[in-house]
């Protein structure tokens, strides 16, 4: 069976909130250096993903990234899903 991507765009990641989210992700990246393509990720050192200052950024491997504890910031407040 076919995936409709049209449709799973729309309803998982074209609201403002998942917007923002993307933006917030691809500026850390852009302020990392990071190029199209590595397979590094740009780790927020405060947990933050909107917060894209310098001294928060640091490339690390996804392995090292997907282990960091982000959950306190999540249900903390900053962006909200929904």
């Amino acid at each position: 069976m076919a995936r409709d991507y049209k449709k799973i765009y729309a309803k998982y990641q074209s609201s403002k909130a998942d917007i923002r989210r993307r933006s917030c992700r691809n500026k850390a990246r852009r302020i990392s250096g990071l190029k199209v393509g590595d397979p590094r990720e740009v780790d927020h050192k405060d947990g933050n993903p909107c917060n894209n200052a310098k001294s928060n950024l640091r490339v690390t491997s996804r392995n090292t990234n997907r282990k960091k504890d982000n959950n306190k910031w999540r249900n903390g407040g900053g962006v909200k899903r929904g």
